[in-house]
């Protein structure tokens, strides 16, 4: 018996070494399968996230006061891709979709414009529009939440008690997209307008999202 035991203990590694490579496989053949899967791209039937492999970066931040401040008009609207904005077409019938880190970055722009006095739109539709992207970019930021661990200073607060701070300069995250490389992919499938389109888009305007998340700018 105990040459038995001693054989079934020797043979336990190598078993469980098996079941590890095969199970990797199966990962492996299920991410192939899942990344070749085909769509009609009609109704329901299309991926839930841009089709596109960006290799992820990592991303250090570092104070910049030169560029995307309050005024900086030019440098907020340089993040969109040209000239569609946050909108592509995909697919055979060349359907069009929003990418929803582009309708995060209108919201954080619409609000950067009404703190410098900037509204190109009625103050009740404003309103609205505004309170819609509070809620939107609330939703998205905890839905990708950013677990990065930031440093901390101590100061006091305005009535003098002590509490912690945090600034968040000089921090490495993990794991970011390459948002020059997602821009590109972007600029490779501009939105391509139905036959009986009214008008037709050009360059970049300064058109809203709305409650139904219209042209950017």
């Amino acid at each position: 018996m105990s040459q038995n035991s001693s054989a079934s203990r020797a043979t336990l590694p190598i078993a469980l070494s098996a079941l590890i490579v095969f199970a990797c496989a199966c990962i492996l053949l299920f991410n192939r399968v899942s990344s070749n899967q085909t769509y009609s791209w009609v109704g329901d039937d299309f991926p839930h996230t841009l089709p596109v492999a960006l290799p992820p970066k990592s991303h250090v931040m570092a104070p910049d006061e030169a560029h995307f401040g309050f005024h900086a008009d030019d440098d907020w609207l340089a993040i969109f891709p040209k000239p569609w904005n946050g909108f592509l077409s995909l697919g055979p019938e060349k359907r069009t979709f929003a990418v929803s880190v582009y309708h995060q970055l209108h919201c954080l722009n619409l609000i950067r414009g009404a703190l410098v006095g900037k509204i190109e739109q009625e103050l009740d539709e404003f309103v609205g529009h505004a309170e819609h992207c509070f809620r939107y970019l609330k939703d998205t930021i905890l839905c990708r939440a950013d677990l990065t661990l930031e440093k901390t200073y101590w100061a006091e607060d305005r009535h003098g008690n002590t509490v912690p701070g945090a600034h968040g300069m000089f921090e490495t995250h993990e794991n970011c997209v390459d948002w020059e490389l997602l821009k590109a992919f972007m600029e490779e499938h501009p939105v391509v307008l139905p036959a009986n389109a009214t008008t037709m888009r050009t360059g970049g305007g300064s058109g809203g999202h709305g409650h139904g998340h219209q042209h950017l700018g």
